[in-house]
């Protein structure tokens, strides 16, 4: 854990900011200053079956409200992209999980697959379910490769009180 992560937790102890979906241009500013989380819709799905409007604002939401920097100090930035393909797509090698974490560049990029057939009979509440797993899994790769330097548990939280 990081040294000043106590004081970083108790200033924002139960307080997840929740933006509104229209922003003035101070409002994007601010944000653009902040943004380091980036959570994309998932892949091969949205390219053959379009994007689902609800699933676009939850991986916003997420993005939008939540900053790495109260987690980590070893990371500027990180991208997560579901990956939902169906098993032969997978197999043929077009869509690949990823697990990159650069500590040099301060980066991370985490795409996992998650169910296809799942996701693609699930309701639209199921689906949430689906990727906020996929998410908070990609986190749970950060925190293996960071170990102490990453306060999983805090950001899983956090994540949780935002979509309550």
């Amino acid at each position: 854990m990081h040294k000043d992560n106590k004081e970083r937790q108790q200033s924002r102890q139960g307080t997840v900011p929740c933006l509104p979906w229209f922003f003035s241009p101070i409002e994007q500013e601010r944000m653009v200053k902040k943004l380091n989380l980036f959570i994309n819709s998932p892949s091969y799905y949205t390219q053959e079956n379009g994007v689902i409007d609800d699933i676009y604002q939850l991986c916003r939401m997420i993005s939008l409200n939540i900053d790495i920097t109260l987690y980590t100090d070893a990371l500027d930035t990180i991208g997560i992209t579901p990956i939902i393909a169906p098993t032969q797509i997978l197999e043929s090698g077009k869509w690949k999980e990823e697990r990159k974490i650069s500590l040099p560049y301060r980066m991370a990029s985490i795409s996992l697959v998650s169910d296809y057939d799942s996701f693609l009979k699930a309701d639209l509440m199921s689906k949430r379910k689906i990727i906020i797993e996929n998410i908070l899994k990609s986190l749970g790769v950060i925190k293996r490769r960071l170990k102490d330097k990453f306060d999983y548990e805090q950001i899983e939280n956090d994540i949780k009180n935002l979509l309550s």
